[in-house]
């Protein structure tokens, strides 16, 4: 027996703070969610599998029309064309769409059962020839705290036994609490798998029994890295094979490099070239062209959430689809008074090189260009002239000043004027004391070259 286990689907899930420029894939972006589960039907089709169980955030919240179900129906009714099972929950994003509890998507469709938000539901199929129980309950509403996994029946004899919940787990970093539980409160009910949602980061958190977050189909922003997709669970006798099966379009990565003791701008160029060759995990450090492999591979780091090996470590296949990359130039350096004073220019240096490395799959999604003057502060502080002037006020700045109140009360008044969705950007949360420190830092790094 084999089955899918897929999450977090957010279907149409809008592309979140893209900078658009010539070339962008922002099309590639828009589409991707929908482009990752018509893979996920390729793969169900091409592997025969008995089921697909989906653990929660199907949809992103309120829709803007109809046609997201209608997509989902769509693609669905390929699945039962070849009598493919679906077993389905609401998760939090869910359970805050009007629509969702409207559109009869599920009861339209045979081969397609979603399991009830009100009390835990146990399906019985016949896969392969072998007894399948999936139980799980749905989100109710956006916010359950409740440990729902408590109320889920007891395994079933004679069957193999899915658990469905869509949960944050107890402790899980840096996500709210939705329907907590323990890996002691799963292991308890006896189930031979456990298909978990919510998580967006893929991750095996038991084998006996089977306890797994399949991550999402598709990342969507800079906080969602490396290849996203599904969980292929092929059912033998005596053994569980679980194995990841991306379905992305678009893969978002890192890249941060390492700029201290640069010369120049063109140094820079080449160190972020060679990281760009590694971070898009295509090549290795042996493929470095051997003036840029002896001036830059080593001045450049890459996320250590995602550790990149060459393809012959990790067998991982290729990855010759679009990415997302989000560039981190940082270091006190030489080059720093060019970079910031042709800014503009070296930006779109920056992503042409991007470009040109990869004949337009390499995107640039943000430049992040934080390096540091190479000029000491204990320099400003001697000079007596204009700018010198200007970096020790700046550094003595403090946020009682009078002065600075009376452009927050003003800056208020503009702010609120503003668009709701840039009221909250970090450069406008001046009152707050680590935010302030950053732009008094930005300040004054903006203004050493001009010593």
């Amino acid at each position: 027996m084999k089955f899918i286990h897929a999450a977090d689907l957010h279907l149409d899930s809008p592309p979140r703070n893209l900078e658009r420029y010539e070339g962008a894939p922002i099309e590639t972006a828009r589409g991707a969610t929908r482009c990752a589960l018509e893979n996920l039907v390729t793969l169900a089709l091409q592997e025969s599998v008995d089921l697909v169980v989906i653990a929660g955030d199907l949809y992103d919240g309120d829709w803007h029309d109809y046609h997201t179900g209608l997509f989902f129906n769509q693609q669905m009714s390929k699945l039962r064309a070849a009598n493919i099972q679906v077993v389905l929950l609401s998760g939090n994003h869910d359970a805050a769409s009007a629509i969702t509890k409207t559109l009869r998507t599920a009861k339209q469709l045979s081969n397609v059962q979603h399991l009830s938000d009100k009390q835990p539901k146990t399906v019985k199929l016949k896969c392969s020839g072998l007894d399948v129980a999936i139980h799980g309950q749905g989100f109710a509403r956006k916010q359950i705290t409740d440990n729902l996994a408590l109320n889920y029946p007891q395994a079933l004899d004679g069957y193999f036994n899915i658990g469905l919940l869509h949960t944050s787990l107890t402790g899980y970093p840096r996500h709210d609490m939705y329907a907590p539980c323990s890996l002691d409160d799963l292991k308890s009910k006896g189930y031979d798998y456990w298909a978990l949602g919510h998580i967006h980061k893929r991750n095996i958190l038991c084998k006996s029994p089977w306890i797994a977050f399949s991550g999402n189909t598709q990342g969507r922003d800079i906080g969602e890295t490396g290849p996203k997709g599904c969980l292929l669970v092929t059912v033998e006798p005596a053994n569980i094979n679980v194995q990841f099966k991306p379905l992305d379009v678009l893969r978002w990565r890192r890249c941060c490099i390492d700029a201290t003791d640069a010369i120049d701008a063109e140094d820079v160029l080449d160190r972020v070239k060679a990281g760009l060759l590694i971070t898009s995990n295509n090549y290795s450090i042996n493929n470095y062209d051997s003036e840029i492999n002896t001036r830059a591979s080593n001045k450049f780091t890459w996320s250590p959430e995602f550790p990149l090996e060459p393809k012959s470590i990790n067998n991982e296949s290729i990855w010759e689809g679009p990415e997302a990359i989000r560039l981190e130039i940082k270091g006190s350096c030489q080059a720093h008074t060019e970079l910031k004073r042709n800014y503009s220019k070296w930006i779109n240096e920056l992503r042409a090189q991007a470009t040109n490395l990869s004949n337009g799959r390499l995107w640039l999604e943000k430049i992040q260009l934080d390096t540091r003057s190479a000029i000491s502060l204990d320099d400003a502080t001697t000079q007596h002239d204009g700018i010198g002037l200007l970096i020790q006020t700046a550094q003595k700045l403090q946020l009682a000043d009078p002065a600075l109140q009376r452009l927050l009360k003003e800056r208020n008044t503009l702010q609120q004027k503003l668009p709701y969705e840039l009221q909250n950007e970090f450069w406008l949360q001046i009152e707050d004391a680590n935010v302030f420190k950053h732009l008094k830092d930005e300040v004054v790094q903006l203004l050493l070259p001009y010593l």
